[in-house]
C-alpha cells in the first residue's frame, strides 16, 4: 500500500510539473520529433534518417504519435501536442509502476521499499522527461517492463514471463536503440541457464519461441530502415543530427575514467556549448543530464531563478554522496550479496558500457545522456537499496545515512519542480 501511493504521488508530480510546461521547455528536439510523428502522418511512411534530426530512429513512438495526431485531427483537438505530452506522463506512469516491482524482486525491507522507489520516482531527470514528446518515454517504459518480465524468469523459470519480456524487448528496439541493453540482459542470462542446464537442447528448445519473437523484431527494424548510401558512419547512425555542431566531441579515453568534481559541484546544469568542458566528461555529462537534462547555452529562465540554482547545487551534492555510499558499501558486503545481485549488477554495468561504446563510435555528448537508459534511475536505486539493507543489520549509522541522503534527494526534487511563479 505504502508503495502505491509513493507511485500515485509522483504520478501525480509529473501532471503537476506538465500542468506549467510547454513542448519546448527542456526539450530541444521537439520540433523534430513533431516533424517525425508529421511525416509519418502525411505519407505513411517511414522517412529516411536525412529527413529530420530524429529520423533515423526506429519508428514505433512516431506511429503512435501518428495514430494520436491523426485521432486528434478527425475529433478537432485545439491542442495535439499537448495530448502527446499527456501520453509521455501515461508512459512514466508504465515506468514508475515496473520500476517499483523491480525494486520488489530485490528488496524485502518495507523501509527500504519505500525510500527506493521514491528515490527513482521523484529523481529530477525523470520528472523532466515525463513531460517531454519524445521517443525516450515509450523506449525507457517497455524496457522497463521488460527488465522486469526477463527477472522474473531468471528467478522462477517461468517460460510465459520470457516469452513476454522477448515481446517488451522487441517492442523496445522498434522504439529506439536502447532496446539493446535488456536485450543484452536477456541473452547473457540465457546463456547463462545454458551453461548451466543439465538437458541443454530440451532448454534450447523451450527458448524457440522467444527467439523466434527477437529475430522477427530484429529483422522488421532493419527491414524498416530507409538505407542510405554514400555516407559517413555518423550521418548512417544519426543522420542530420551529424551536421550540429554539437555532433562532433574532441575527447579520450581520458574522460571516461575521472569526474571532474570541481565544475560537478559548482555548476548547477550541464551547458552543452562548445566551450563547455563537462560536455567532454562522461561521467559528468552522464550524471547531470540525469538529473536536470542539458542545455545548449544558458539554462532557461525558470531553471537558472533562484532558488533552483541553489537547489540543484545541493541535488549534485548529494547525488555524490549516494555514490560514494554506494561504492563504500560494495566493497564492505561479502560475496553472497554479488551473487544475487548479479543480474542487477550486469544490467546496470551493461547499459552504463551501451553509453560508453555509443559515445566512443559516434562523439556526440547526447550520447553520454542518461535519459537514453532512464532504467538507470530505477535499477540504481534499486541496487543502492539492497546494499543499504544488506549493510543495515551490521552498520546502522550507514543504514539511516543512506535512507537519509535518498529522502534529502527527494526532497530537494520536490521543492526543485514545485511551481515557483513568476521566473525572474
Amino acid at each position: 500500500m505504502g508503495t502505491l501511493l509513493i507511485i500515485a504521488t509522483a504520478w501525480f508530480f509529473d501532471f503537476l510539473y506538465l500542468s506549467y510546461t510547454s513542448i519546448s521547455e527542456r526539450s530541444i528536439d521537439v520540433w523534430a520529433q513533431l516533424q517525425y510523428i508529421a511525416y509519418l502522418t502525411g505519407h505513411h511512411a517511414v522517412p529516411s534518417a536525412l529527413n529530420c534530426a530524429v529520423c533515423h530512429h526506429p519508428p514505433l513512438y512516431y506511429a503512435l504519435g501518428a495514430a494520436v495526431s491523426s485521432i486528434g485531427t478527425w475529433a478537432k483537438w485545439q491542442d495535439i501536442p499537448r495530448v502527446l505530452q499527456y501520453l509521455s506522463v501515461g508512459f512514466a506512469g508504465v515506468y514508475l509502476v515496473f520500476g517499483a516491482l523491480t525494486l520488489r524482486l530485490f528488496v524485502r525491507q518495507k523501509t527500504t521499499r519505500w525510500v527506493g522507489t521514491a528515490l527513482f520516482a521523484f529523481f529530477p531527470g525523470n520528472i523532466i522527461a515525463s513531460a517531454r514528446i519524445h521517443n525516450d518515454g515509450l523506449a525507457n517504459a517497455l524496457m522497463v517492463a521488460a527488465v522486469y518480465f526477463v527477472l522474473v524468469w531468471w528467478f522462477d523459470g517461468r517460460l510465459r514471463e520470457l516469452l513476454i519480456g522477448s515481446c517488451l524487448v522487441g517492442l523496445t528496439l522498434l522504439t529506439k536503440s536502447t532496446g539493446m541493453v535488456p536485450l543484452g540482459l536477456l541473452l547473457a542470462l540465457a546463456a547463462v541457464r545454458l551453461y548451466l542446464s543439465s538437458e541443454r537442447l530440451s532448454f534450447v528448445r523451450k527458448l524457440m519461441p522467444s527467439i523466434g519473437v527477437l529475430a522477427f523484431t530484429l529483422g522488421l527494424r532493419n527491414w524498416l530502415r530507409v538505407p542510405l548510401k554514400g555516407v559517413s558512419t555518423c550521418f548512417a547512425n544519426l543522420g542530420r543530427a551529424c551536421a550540429e555542431p554539437s555532433a562532433h566531441l574532441d575527447h579520450g579515453i581520458s574522460s571516461y575514467l575521472w569526474l571532474d568534481l570541481k565544475l560537478f559541484l559548482t555548476q548547477p546544469f550541464l551547458l552543452l556549448s562548445i566551450t563547455s568542458i563537462e560536455r567532454g566528461n562522461f561521467w559528468n555529462c552522464f550524471f547531470k543530464s540525469g538529473l536536470f537534462g542539458f542545455y545548449p547555452g544558458v539554462a532557461d529562465p525558470e531553471m537558472s531563478a533562484e532558488p533552483n540554482t541553489k537547489l540543484a547545487l545541493a541535488a549534485n551534492g548529494v547525488l555524490l554522496g549516494l555514490l560514494v555510499l554506494g561504492v563504500v558499501l560494495a566493497t564492505r558486503v561479502g560475496i553472497e550479496w554479488y551473487r544475487r545481485e548479479a543480474p542487477l549488477l550486469l544490467l546496470c554495468a551493461g547499459a552504463i558500457a551501451f553509453l560508453m561504446v555509443f559515445r566512443l563510435a559516434v562523439p556526440n555528448p547526447h550520447h553520454g545522456d542518461m535519459r537514453h537508459a532512464f532504467g538507470l534511475t530505477a535499477w540504481g536505486s534499486t541496487l543502492l537499496m539492497t546494499l543499504i539493507e544488506r549493510r543495515g543489520r551490521e552498520a546502522p549509522l550507514r543504514y539511516f545515512t543512506g535512507l537519509g541522503l535518498s529522502l534529502l534527494l527527494v526532497a530537494v526534487s520536490i521543492a526543485f519542480f514545485v511551481p515557483k511563479l513568476p521566473y525572474t
